[in-house]
């Protein structure tokens, strides 16, 4: 019984060896480098937002194509799917594990977003960080992202809903997210990636202005 499903294999392997690896790779490495070229035009939090919905997709895919794998190897799947999973089925599980991996990756990378960019002198710049935010709110989640992968240089974050305290909601209901440094507000309504860099690189480190203080 073995050596017949060992035996069964084969025809998908040799159908395997048959395909064309390096023009697939080809297309592949040149999609990609179109991809980079445009990714390089966006801002960095912009980049890893997009890794992290693109992680999703393929963890998503990866499940689908497990879940087909499972049927077609139970033969519960239309005849025309069977077919075509019988040819190459070690190429159908490799892709599903591809999209695994590939999908956790993404996923890992935004969840651990940084930025290259880096001040001329190091250090964290202000002594008090405030957020104010609210409930169904996507710019507020793209401004706790941003200054996630800002947190170097910025102080603890303090995040105050204004749904849930009252005193903020008539001030601040048409412009979260609010910023506020040092008791003064930066930015309202969206941070700006390029505004903030300038923002940052402008102000002393804290330590320095406790020194000369």
């Amino acid at each position: 019984m073995r050596g017949a499903q060992e035996i069964g294999w084969l025809p998908g392997l040799l159908s395997l060896a048959r395909i064309d690896f390096p023009a697939i790779i080809g297309r592949v490495s040149r999609r990609h480098q179109r991809f980079a070229v445009r990714m390089s035009l966006l801002h960095e939090s912009d980049r890893h937002r997009i890794n992290g919905r693109l992680g999703t997709v393929l963890l998503l895919a990866g499940v689908g194509g497990l879940v087909l794998c499972l049927f077609a190897q139970s033969g519960q799947l239309p005849p025309v799917m069977l077919r075509i999973w019988g040819r190459v089925p070690a190429f159908w599980w490799t892709a599903t594990f591809a999209l695994f991996g590939g999908g956790f990756a993404a996923l890992w990378s935004s969840g651990h977003a940084s930025t290259e960019w880096k001040p001329r002198h190091g250090g964290r710049r202000f002594e008090s960080a405030v957020l104010y935010t609210k409930h169904d709110c996507p710019l507020c989640d793209d401004a706790r992202f941003l200054l996630q992968m800002y947190r170097r240089w910025l102080p603890p974050i303090r995040e105050i809903d204004i749904d849930i305290h009252a005193d903020f909601r008539d001030a601040f209901c048409k412009c979260v997210p609010v910023l506020e440094l040092d008791d003064e507000i930066r930015f309202r309504g969206k941070i700006n990636e390029t505004l903030l860099q300038r923002l940052l690189e402008g102000t002393p480190p804290a330590e320095t202005t406790t020194t000369r203080a």
